[in-house]
């Protein structure tokens, strides 16, 4: 049990590392990337850096998913027998003692893991995890009861069938008091968790895919010699692309929208208005990546710079 807990907090780690390392994405890449500054032409690019984190956390929650149920052992068997030929019994307690009982653990290939003799099996029960005892059903195993103390069955804990686990426990301990069954054999397959987990992983990669493919990266470029402004919006790796393309005369500001609203605190996006009174936003969310008060003075600098020298 020590083994899967190790392990289990070694692929959480691995959870935590990757939430890490999106926020030191964040940190570490400007949402809005200076391409090319000069007195001619400005261009800038507007990468949905806060969705390719999303998109990352989701797909190494898949793999936690696909990894997790890997490292439990999914095939437990415990077998038991009486010494043959059968002979006669004076005393009912002596029962239990000669019963000579192995518990195998198997990997999903069906090798075996580990193989642990069961001396003195007195009886089986189920044990309820502590924690959760006051739910309406609680996660509990099947334990082994011996004279050296108890062996679970398998080792974690669950929160569903629990009648079919009440009846495994009876016949384990119909067995042991009956002593004309001479054999017991009961194993427990969840082999059937790991194609559950190979399903919601792929799920889980195919939304991650989706949410990378579907975000927008925004180029924008305005140039001087050509009095324009040309705003291209790029989703699915480039294979989808709306353009878009202004004259600098028909921008008469540039405006920094705020927006306080959703519980997320200030959030910001930057728009252009034009002569004609419409706004034409560059994203068409708010988000609280920085960077948006200096791309707004840059376009502005630039728009007096054009209009001067014209």
């Amino acid at each position: 049990m020590v083994t899967h807990n190790y392990t289990l907090a070694f692929y959480l780690f691995i959870l935590l590392a990757l939430f890490a390392f999106g926020i030191g994405f964040l940190v570490t890449h400007p949402a809005i990337q200076f391409v090319e500054q000069t007195q001619n032409s400005l261009v800038f690019r507007i990468q949905p850096l806060f969705v390719w984190v999303i998109g990352m956390v989701v797909s190494g929650l898949g793999f936690l998913v696909l990894i997790i149920p890997l490292t439990l052992i999914p095939i437990t068997i415990l077998t038991c027998n009486r010494p043959v030929p059968p002979f006669s019994l004076t005393n009912s307690k002596d029962i239990p003692s000669l019963i000579g009982c192995e518990l195998v653990a198997k990997d999903w290939r069906e090798k075996i893991k580990s193989n642990t003799p069961i001396l003195g099996l007195q009886g089986a029960t189920l044990e309820i995890e502590t924690k959760h005892k006051r739910k309406k059903n609680p996660p509990f195993r099947l334990v082994l009861l011996t004279d050296k103390g108890q062996v679970p069955f398998p080792w974690h804990f669950r929160d569903s069938d629990y009648e079919k686990w009440q009846n495994l426990t009876a016949k384990i301990n119909t067995f042991i008091k009956n002593p004309q069954e001479a054999s017991l054999l009961v194993q427990q397959d969840e082999r059937s968790l790991g194609c559950a987990s190979v399903k919601l992983a792929s799920f889980l990669w195919l939304v991650s895919f989706l949410v990378l493919a579907a975000a927008p990266i925004i180029t924008c470029t305005l140039a001087q010699e050509s009095n324009s402004l040309t705003l291209k919006r790029q989703k699915y790796f480039g294979a989808k692309s709306l353009t878009f393309k202004l004259s600098l005369d028909d921008i008469s500001e540039v405006l920094l929208e705020r927006n306080n609203g959703g519980g997320e605190g200030i959030t910001e996006r930057v728009t252009l208005k034009l002569t004609s009174g419409e706004l034409f936003p560059f994203t068409y969310s708010y988000d609280s990546l920085g960077g948006k008060q200096q791309l707004a003075i840059l376009i502005r600098k630039f728009l007096k710079m054009s209009k001067t020298q014209k």
